[in-house]
């Protein structure tokens, strides 16, 4: 990951990057994960803190984020160069499912390279649906070559 960072930090990207739980982001946010006093509520309660932190494998300290839900306990942080407000930061990192999906359309749109149908009907529907998907592509291509907000989906995070 901080070859990740380096490189965008480089570029001028703004990025947000999902940081696997420890004893050591937990620590600083440990007034959070006591439980409220009291019943619980029928919502969910939602906190978010935010301080700097630095692994031993980087070469600085970053800022990170983190939201706490309470029914049932859940923690999550991420790692980013955002200056927004943390819960602002989080429902950037929210939204990043429609670009996975955006990602994985984009690549089934490059592969696929012949139509494989024996009756013409059927190619006709893929020759449409390729030419969607071929338009998708180029969209996602267009993205990332504009500047703004970069985001990397983490594949390991499913869900």
């Amino acid at each position: 990951m901080p070859d990740r960072f380096e490189f965008l930090e480089a570029e001028t990207y703004k990025c947000v990057i999902r940081l696997k739980a420890n004893k050591v982001p937990q620590d600083y946010i440990a007034h959070l994960l006591t439980r409220p006093v009291g019943r619980p509520p029928n919502h969910v309660r939602r906190y978010y803190a935010k301080f700097s932190y630095q692994a031993k494998s980087w070469g600085r300290k970053r800022r990170v984020v983190a939201k706490v839900e309470w029914h049932p306990p859940r923690v999550g942080f991420i790692v980013t160069n955002l200056s927004r407000p943390a819960k602002r930061v989080v429902a950037f990192y929210n939204h990043r499912g429609t670009a996975v999906q955006y990602i994985k359309e984009g690549k089934h749109a490059i592969k696929w390279t012949r139509l494989s149908c024996r009756k013409f009907r059927n190619n006709e529907d893929a020759v449409t649906t390729m030419t969607d998907q071929q338009a998708k592509a180029r969209a996602f291509q267009a993205l990332h070559t504009r500047p703004g907000a970069f985001l990397i989906p983490n594949p390991w995070d499913v869900g």
